[in-house]
């Protein structure tokens, strides 16, 4: 919502260099780097669940959106994504370029108190490329108290 305010950028979205862990291919010019759930809680549609990203791209990428679904939750959720790096839009990320962001997942008007499995899911140009071998990668848990 533009009446939402813009939260501010946690100092890891700053840093340089490949985060340590392994990384997950998506597709074949892709890599997710790190999934952070910084915030897995919320109460309700101005309350969101915060997630941090950091992308590797191999090779240049067609303009392409996030897919976010919360198995076990009902309802669409909103995402709006803040560029750390300034350099959000699959198309703009350069080769070899660590590419950190955050997106800001606001629920569904009426949700249901409980917890549902919090799935990413990628879309590039007409493709839609997979986590290893899966359309949708798990993230973690979310919380609706």
């Amino acid at each position: 919502r533009a009446d939402l305010p813009t939260p501010s950028l946690p100092a890891r979205c700053q840093a340089e260099g490949v985060p340590a862990g392994q990384p997950i291919p998506v597709g074949d010019r892709l890599e997710l780097l790190r999934v952070d759930l910084s915030d897995t809680r919320t109460s309700g549609p101005d309350d969101p669940v915060i997630v941090d990203l950091t992308w590797r791209a191999s090779g240049r990428l067609p303009p392409g959106d996030l897919q976010w679904y919360a198995a076990g939750v009902k309802g669409t959720w909103r995402a709006t994504t803040v560029p750390c790096d300034g350099m959000w839009g699959f198309e703009r990320f350069e080769p070899g370029t660590v590419v950190h962001d955050r997106v800001l997942l606001f629920p569904p008007d009426g949700l249901e108190p409980g917890q549902g499995t919090l799935q990413l899911g990628v879309k590039l140009g007409d493709e839609r490329p997979e986590f290893s071998g899966e359309r949708f990668l798990d993230v973690g848990t979310i919380e609706v108290e």
